[in-house]
């Protein structure tokens, strides 16, 4: 008698890891995958399904939130799964500050605008019909308005827009107060 000795098909094993695990939105992470006793390798989250060539690969994920990607592996021996979460964090808003210096000026004089922004990719000033572009982070811009003008300095950003006010006192030139001006910073020298 003859005996026959059958050893089942060992069943596949998987693992998926997230490079990295957290991200802000927009961004990329890369998820590693590896399998052994199998023959077919995919993953799916987010809607998307991917086939993973042979026993281990990576695959680029860009989700727009927080998502959960399942690594499946098959093979003879059945059927094995792993989980990786990729967590997505809103893009923070844009912050943004203008100041004027001075506040009030005589017509035909300047006043300098002051800028400061955080989080944003773009960054403008409006006001008398003017609009200046200044850097990401903001900057200074010289205006000289020839009546009182409010000035908007406006972050742009991944997360959303804000803007900021400043007002431009002008007094025209001639005027009482502006001789009073004149007469005040004669007697301080």
């Amino acid at each position: 008698t003859a005996t026959l000795t059958v050893t089942p098909n060992p069943p596949p094993t998987v693992t998926i890891t997230a490079n990295p695990t957290s991200i802000v939105s927009g961004n990329s992470s890369t998820l590693t995958v590896n399998a052994t006793n199998a023959t077919q390798l995919t993953i799916t989250g987010g809607g998307n399904t991917y086939t993973v060539q042979g026993t281990s690969g990576m695959q680029s994920v860009s989700p727009t939130a927080t998502t959960t990607y399942t690594a499946t592996a098959t093979g003879p021996g059945g059927t094995t799964s792993a989980t990786a979460t990729v967590t997505v964090t809103a893009n923070p808003p844009p912050t943004v500050s203008i100041t004027a210096n001075p506040t009030s000026i005589v017509s035909g004089n300047s006043s300098t605008l002051t800028v400061t922004a955080t989080n944003s990719t773009q960054v403008t000033i409006t006001g008398g019909g003017n609009s200046y572009n200044l850097s990401a982070s903001g900057g200074t811009q010289s205006v000289s308005p020839t009546t009182t003008t409010t000035y908007t300095a406006t972050a742009t950003g991944n997360g959303g827009t804000t803007s900021a006010n400043a007002t431009v006192t002008v007094t025209p030139a001639g005027s009482l107060n502006s001789v009073d001006h004149v007469i005040f910073m004669l007697q301080e020298n």
